[in-house]
C-alpha cells in the first residue's frame, strides 16, 4: 500500500502498517539487489529508513522512549550505509558541473578528479559486500519491524497527528531562521532534515490534499531538492579543497561556490513563503482538510449503500 493514511483506517493501525511496509521494503532492497544494483538498493533502503524516522518524530509525543530508541537505531543503521551513497553522489555532483566550467578548464584534470571519486566509490562497494553489511542491516530492519506491532499507539483521528505536525513545522521554521542569521553548511544541512520530515508528514496525508496543498507540497519538494543539492556541493567542495591538486582546481571551486550561493538564496526565498504561517495555523488548515476528507468519503460511502439498496 502507499505511504499514506487510508480512509477508515485508525491512525494507530495505519502508522504500524506504513512503518512495517517501509522497513520490509528497505530490507528487501538490501537482500535482493544484484551487485550491479547495490548503490540503488542502498539508496532506496536509506529512503525507507528516512521515512520511518520521520514517522517516529511525528508520533514521538505519544511514543516517547520508543521513538527515541527507534530513531537512534535507524540513525546508526543509515550511517553504516551512508558511505556508499555519499561516494556515489560526489561523482554525480561533479558530473552535473561539467557544463558550467570555463572553456579553458583542463578536461584531463576533471577526468582525474572523477576517476579518484569513482575509485573511492568502488572500494566502498567491495567493502560492503565483503563485510556482508547489507544483509546485517536488512536483518536489523526486519527485527525492528517485528516490534512495531507492540508500539503504544492509542490516540485516534487527527488528534493523534496534530502535536507531531506542529512540532515538525516549528522546527522547520527555526531551521530557516538559523540559516538566515548564519549561513553555514551545517545549518543548511540540519534545515534540510527538518524540511524532509515535514514533507514526509504531508505525504502521509496525501488523501486529504486540496489543490492548495498540492501546490504547497510541490514547493516543499523543490525546497528539499535545493537543500540536498547544496549539501552535495558542500561535501564535494570540502573533498576537492583537501586534495593534493586543490591549487589546480580553483576554477572548479569557484563554480561550486557560485552554484551554492544560487541554491541557498533560492532555498531561503522558498522557505520564507512555505513557512510564512505559524505552526498553529498550519495544523488548523491540515485538520480542516482531514475533517472535510472524512466527511466527503463518508458521504460517498452512504451514497453507494443507498444506491445498492435501491437496486
Amino acid at each position: 500500500m502507499a505511504f499514506q493514511l487510508k480512509h477508515g483506517e485508525p491512525v494507530p493501525i495505519a502508522i504500524r502498517r506504513i512503518v512495517a511496509e517501509q522497513l520490509g521494503t528497505g530490507a528487501s532492497y538490501l537482500r535482493n539487489a544484484a551487485p550491479s544494483e547495490r548503490d540503488e538498493a542502498v539508496h532506496e533502503a536509506r529512503k525507507s529508513i528516512k521515512k520511518v524516522r520521520a514517522i517516529l518524530r511525528l508520533m514521538s509525543p505519544e511514543l516517547g522512549p520508543v521513538a527515541v530508541a527507534g530513531n537512534t537505531l535507524l540513525r546508526d543503521l543509515a550511517r553504516r550505509l551512508s558511505a556508499l551513497r555519499d561516494a556515489t553522489v560526489l561523482v554525480e555532483t561533479l558530473d552535473s558541473l561539467k557544463d558550467q566550467l570555463p572553456a579553458d578548464f583542463n578536461p584531463a584534470l576533471l577526468g582525474q578528479v572523477r576517476e579518484q571519486l569513482a575509485g573511492d566509490r568502488d572500494k566502498i562497494v567491495q567493502g560492503l559486500i565483503a563485510d556482508q553489511l547489507p544483509a546485517a542491516v536488512a536483518f536489523a530492519l526486519e527485527r525492528l519491524s517485528e516490534r512495531v506491532r507492540s508500539w503504544p499507539l492509542r490516540a485516534t483521528g487527527f488528534a493523534a497527528l496534530a502535536p507531531g505536525l506542529a512540532r515538525a513545522f516549528h522546527r522547520g521554521r527555526k531551521g530557516l531562521a538559523r540559516v538566515r542569521r548564519n549561513s553555514t553548511v551545517a545549518g543548511f544541512h540540519e534545515w534540510r532534515k527538518r524540511v524532509k520530515d515535514h514533507w514526509y508528514h504531508l505525504r502521509l496525508l496525501e488523501e486529504t490534499w486540496t489543490e492548495e496543498t498540492r501546490s504547497y507540497e510541490r514547493g516543499l519538494k523543490e525546497l528539499e531538492t535545493c537543500l540536498g543539492d547544496d549539501h552535495n556541493l558542500a561535501v564535494l567542495r570540502e573533498r576537492i579543497a583537501a586534495s593534493e591538486n586543490a591549487a589546480d582546481l580553483v576554477s572548479l571551486l569557484t563554480v561550486i561556490d557560485a552554484r551554492e550561493t544560487l541554491l541557498r538564496d533560492r532555498a531561503v526565498r522558498l522557505g520564507q513563503r512555505l513557512y510564512a504561517r505559524k505552526p498553529r495555523e498550519f495544523v488548523r488548515h491540515a485538520e480542516a482538510s482531514f475533517n472535510a476528507w472524512n466527511v466527503q468519503r463518508k458521504s460517498q460511502g452512504n451514497a453507494k449503500k443507498t444506491k445498492a439498496s435501491a437496486a
